[in-house]
């Protein structure tokens, strides 16, 4: 399968999006937004975070998320991107506060077993269909990406030679179903996440992996969005205010 959005936007990197959405937020929701690069020493090229915090590191936090293809450069991803770190209980290998390793540990405040928990139930479902109605999108894609942590002084869940396992969903709205349309299972550390295809399953199977006390995983939920519209009468521009409004902000209580 392939990703088949029909969304388009004319800021033409993740920065430029980034920028636009995080003066939205601050000017008409009162809303400050750090922004972060994956790449600081690539600003222009690179993927962008917005932060509702300046602290740093900002693992715990959930977060607005902008990214691209480097080499094709012709869509940007847009959503909400949050983390689950590793169990406090590992703080008995990094008792000093301060450490790296203590920072990766998901010592409160932290807020992926907060979502996580609100996604059991059918919370999830509800919320992303809710999401979906509101914006009028028959499709949305989710990508869940993990891997173990061996030592955690030396671990960056940022590092850009990291080769992390993940799965991308697309979900559609009309037959309620998840597909995989894309997916990299390399030793295959995710591989209960090929029987999620619904909601409730993909909810429990994420609640499942709190038991896994060294995994780092990332949960992205984003709308793709192409850079060229081809004057194909059937695409639909985004205009940043809106796709603020009803999309980003919709994750606002877990913006902390």
């Amino acid at each position: 399968m392939t990703f088949n959005t029909i969304y388009f936007t004319n800021k033409k990197s993740p920065r430029r999006l980034a920028d636009e959405i995080a003066d939205i937020a601050e000017s008409d929701f009162n809303l400050k937004l750090a922004r972060r690069p994956f790449n600081r020493f690539k600003p222009v090229e690179t993927s962008w975070w917005l932060v509702p915090s300046a602290k740093m590191p900002f693992y715990s936090f959930g977060k607005f998320y902008f990214t691209w293809n480097e080499k094709m450069m012709d869509y940007i991803d847009a959503g909400f991107y949050i983390e689950k770190g590793l169990d406090k209980s590992l703080k008995i290998l990094y008792p000093k506060a301060g450490s790296k390793g203590r920072a990766l540990l998901m010592e409160k405040p932290w807020v992926w077993n907060e979502f996580i928990d609100k996604c059991q139930n059918g919370g999830l479902e509800k919320f992303i269909n809710e999401l979906c109605n509101k914006n009028n999108f028959e499709t949305i894609y989710l990508k869940i990406t993990g891997n173990y942590v061996d030592e955690l002084s030396l671990f960056d869940p940022y590092e850009l030679k990291q080769k992390d396992e993940y799965f991308i969903f697309e979900y559609n709205t009309v037959t309620k179903k998840l597909a995989i349309i894309e997916a990299f299972r390399g030793k295959l550390l995710l591989k209960k996440f090929n029987k999620a295809t619904n909601f409730k399953k993909l909810a429990l199977i994420l609640k499942e992996f709190e038991n896994e006390h060294f995994m780092w995983l990332k949960f992205y939920i984003f709308q793709r969005l192409k850079l060229e519209n081809n004057d194909d009468n059937t695409i639909v521009e985004v205009e940043s205010k809106k796709f603020f409004s009803d999309f980003l902000y919709y994750f606002k209580d877990f913006l902390k």
